[in-house]
């Protein structure tokens, strides 16, 4: 397996669960089948260009995000600090 596909399946399960999806979840909302997904997680399969598409949409990345090391990290982080930050502020007017 080349690096980039390692990159690419491991970047698609951390944004999946950077985001609290289940597989399903996922598949459900980015309209790409429960199985196709798992096995691009697992390097199973690789997509095509419009399911690249729903993917990047999905977590409202670019393309290029899910090829990039460490774009998931990112990412995740990014997310998560807004997550945070959102919280906070409801606690603050609560």
């Amino acid at each position: 397996m080349s690096r980039t596909s390692d990159v690419f399946k491991k970047n698609v399960k951390a944004l999946r669960a950077a985001h609290g999806y289940s597989l399903r979840k996922a598949a459900e909302l980015s309209g790409i089948s429960f199985s196709a997904l798992g096995r691009f997680e697992r390097g199973e399969r690789f997509p095509e260009p419009e399911t690249l598409d729903k993917l990047a949409s999905l977590y409202s990345i670019a393309v290029a995000d899910l090829f990039r090391a460490g774009g998931a990290e990112e990412k995740a982080a990014s997310l998560a600090l807004t997550k945070a930050r959102v919280i906070e502020q409801f606690i603050a007017i609560s």
